[in-house]
């Protein structure tokens, strides 16, 4: 018995410090967005909104829809490289580190490596306002536990469909970050591994940049 509640509470501890630190996610998340609304020049903005029309394919009364510019925000943040070669996310961070905590410092380094991996939904729960998934990690065929708290589309979120999510570890599962894209069809995710292979016959890179640049193109237009 005292051993069923030592995991008991084991268990409830983990999810406690689970939901904890979706809740310092959420935050810091809300702090950077806001940085990168008020802290970035208009040139800027402009020479990444168009940017981002020419990678995404989007035309320039797309970009005004208001879907588009959240997931054009989330880009804006974490993968716009801007005219001093580093992201907004980067300078959010590097301006702030001096008021951050250690647990909270290297939050900021899982952020800044997220980028979009491609998935397929396994699972699908609702608990309250969360939607837990088990996906299939495409790059390393490994089921992994997400958690999200996306309301505009993990509700329309269907098994056995394919998506590209950015995510982070916390302590049960990983957390989604933002806008959770579907991805074409399995082929042409194959075609993308295979491209990422080429790419490695040139140049020496990792996954995660690979992904950051080319994952876009691997999207399916359903906005």
């Amino acid at each position: 018995m005292r051993q069923e509640n030592r995991t008991l509470n084991f268990s409830e501890y983990r999810r406690h410090k689970q939901l904890q630190a979706e809740e310092q996610v959420n935050t810091f998340l809300d702090d950077a967005f806001y940085f990168a609304i008020h802290n970035t020049n208009i040139r800027e903005k402009v020479r990444a909104k168009m940017l981002f029309g020419q990678r995404f394919g989007y035309t320039q009364q797309e970009l005004n829809q208001g879907k588009i510019e959240k997931l054009f925000m989330e880009w804006f943040l974490y993968d716009y490289k801007t005219i001093k070669g580093n992201t907004v996310l980067f300078q959010y961070i590097q301006k702030n580190e001096h008021k951050f905590s250690e647990p909270l410092k290297m939050l900021g380094a899982l952020f800044l490596a997220a980028a979009w991996e491609p998935v397929k939904v396994v699972d699908h729960v609702l608990e309250g306002n969360r939607h837990i998934f088990q996906v299939q990690n495409i790059i390393h065929e490994k089921i992994e536990h997400v958690i999200s708290n996306n309301t505009f589309r993990s509700k329309d979120i269907q098994v056995g469909t394919l998506y590209f999510i950015r995510k982070i570890q916390l302590v049960t599962g990983h957390g989604v970050l933002g806008t959770e894209m579907p991805a074409t069809n399995e082929e042409n995710i194959l075609q993308m591994k295979n491209e990422y292979h080429t790419f490695m016959e040139h140049k020496e890179i990792t996954w995660r940049s690979f992904l950051k640049e080319q994952a876009p193109k691997y999207f399916k237009r359903s906005y």
